[in-house]
């Protein structure tokens, strides 16, 4: 709740996004063991989805294959019998969205459509050999130039202390991530 604009809490972008690529990752989680990369084309964030203390939402992507095209709708307040803890299931994919008419019109009943766009996928095999590399994900850390990536402590046990409590917050850092070197 704490992304606002102009007073309203906004579902964020970036949340939009998320729920695109856990949809994808989970859809092709079975089809391919290989590491794909993912590529989201002119999205169009078409309306806000505006929050509310009170409201209960439900929220559903829909990704439309061999298209590579996804959908991402909500509505207030579902009735309990429309609730579906694991998704749409096949079948109503295919009868509720196998025309264009049928997509309206789930969308302009008691949906919103918030965000659509298509889908690219391809195997990355430098994202594959780099994934688990330390030494590369390092290599584009500093060529990146981000100097403002090390936070300064005064003395070891202060550092200690913050990833502590960074620890007890539920964030556990490995030594590979512990990069504050001094806490000013």
């Amino acid at each position: 709740l704490d992304h606002k604009i102009h007073g309203d809490i906004l579902f964020p972008a970036s949340a939009f996004i998320e729920l695109v690529i856990s949809a994808i990752n989970q859809l092709f989680q079975y089809v391919s063991s290989e590491q794909q990369s993912i590529t989201l084309q002119n999205i169009q964030f078409l309306s806000g989805l505006h929050l509310d203390n009170d409201d209960t939402i439900q929220i559903e992507t829909v990704i439309i294959m061999p298209f590579k095209e996804f959908f991402i709708y909500s509505r207030r307040k579902p009735p309990n019998d429309s609730v579906h803890l694991a998704g749409i299931s096949g079948n109503e994919i295919k009868i509720t969205f196998s025309d264009e008419n049928s997509l309206h019109k789930y969308s302009s009943k008691e949906w919103s459509l918030h965000c659509s766009d298509l889908i690219n996928l391809k195997i990355d095999a430098s994202l594959i050999s780099s994934m688990y590399d330390i030494q590369s994900i390092l290599n584009r850390l500093l060529l990146s130039n981000n100097t403002n990536s090390t936070i300064i402590a005064e003395n070891e046990n202060d550092i200690e202390n913050l990833y502590k409590y960074f620890s007890e917050c539920g964030l556990t850092f490995g030594p590979q991530f512990r990069s504050i070197k001094k806490i000013i």
